[in-house]
């Protein structure tokens, strides 16, 4: 049988230029191998830090579209509220010129207080109610 002996005298390493191109082979494949690592690594840190900037920007995007829309149904309810104010300025305008009109004065009066001029007779409904 042959005997494994593992005494230092017995066992001798080569050092010849194929063994020491081998061992550089075998250095650069493991700093190769530890480079791809650190670019993979950096590549998922870069992903992750992607992905939360564009949650955090889609985000305020959908926050400032619903802030966009609040605001544009506010101005047109603002809108509605200053064409009803308009209009009903507008009818005011027109009431006052109509009630500088002495006849149309005369008119409003009789109607809405039941004042009569002199031998005139006000006949009263019982529907109808003076006001005070």
């Amino acid at each position: 049988m042959i005997e494994k002996n593992m005494d230092s005298e017995n066992v001798k390493s080569l050092n010849n230029d194929f063994t020491k191109i081998q061992t550089l082979k075998n250095i650069n494949d493991r700093r190769k191998q530890y480079v791809r690592q650190v670019h993979k690594r950096r590549l998922y840190l870069i992903a992750i830090l992607l992905s939360i900037v564009t949650a955090f920007l889609g985000l305020q995007i959908f926050q400032t579209h619903r802030n966009t829309q609040q605001l544009q149904s506010q101005v047109q309810m603002s809108k509605t509220q200053l064409q009803k104010a308009q209009t009903q300025n507008t009818d005011l305008k027109q009431n006052v010129q109509q009630l500088n009109n002495a006849d149309y004065l005369e008119k409003v009066i009789r109607e809405k207080y039941y004042y009569s001029k002199p031998g005139e007779i006000i006949f009263s409904l019982p529907g109808d109610k003076p006001q005070n």
